[in-house]
């Protein structure tokens, strides 16, 4: 019998997140599921893109937040 996966299965399959038992049948399902190896074939590439991505947040969002906790402490004491 063919399992059909979920998105959750293959996020799961992705960042390694599966049994060993559940890794295999994730396996056998890629294997005879083109729509399932679809899906793990996206869910992967936007992973290898979010790693390339880094964050920062703009020099007045630091302030705000330093002059924010600052204010916090200066209440507390």
């Amino acid at each position: 019998m063919i399992r059909i996966l979920t998105q959750v299965d293959v996020l799961k399959f992705v960042y390694n997140e599966c049994s060993e038992k559940e890794e295999q049948k994730v396996k056998n399902a890629l294997l005879t599921n083109e729509n399932s190896m679809d899906e793990f074939v996206a869910l992967s590439e936007g992973k290898a893109l979010l790693n390339e991505c880094s964050y920062s947040a703009s020099p007045k969002t630091i302030d705000n937040i330093l002059a924010y906790a600052q204010s916090k402490l200066n209440t507390t004491v």
